[in-house]
């Protein structure tokens, strides 16, 4: 992983994966069970936004209704099932063990 993450722009994060870890990373977010479990629409705001969460942290009064949605969403899905969770984490380790340090 970078040793720096770029607060720009979260989505340029992927550039710096090896293909590996990116390929990881694609087999997990187009799974079946994560688009059942996880509330991809929801979360666009939070990937597009990337000062969404600092301003949440810096006055949560004002900032924490834009977030809202997400629990929302989360709340209203199943949860991922610990099979897939263990899955998931099992994935990215073997996928993005050259990534560490790029």
């Amino acid at each position: 992983l970078p040793s720096s993450i770029p607060t720009k722009d979260p989505i340029s994060l992927v550039r710096h994966l090896s293909p590996q870890c990116q390929a990881a990373f694609l087999s997990i977010v187009t799974s079946p069970e994560f688009l059942r479990c996880v509330p991809v629409a929801a979360l666009l705001p939070l990937l597009t936004d990337p000062t969404l969460l600092l301003s949440v942290l810096k006055d949560p009064i004002t900032n924490l209704p834009k977030l809202l949605p997400l629990y929302d969403a989360t709340c209203a899905l199943p949860k991922c099932s610990n099979k897939f969770v263990n899955s998931s984490l099992s994935t990215l380790k073997t996928g993005c063990s050259d990534s560490k340090d790029a």
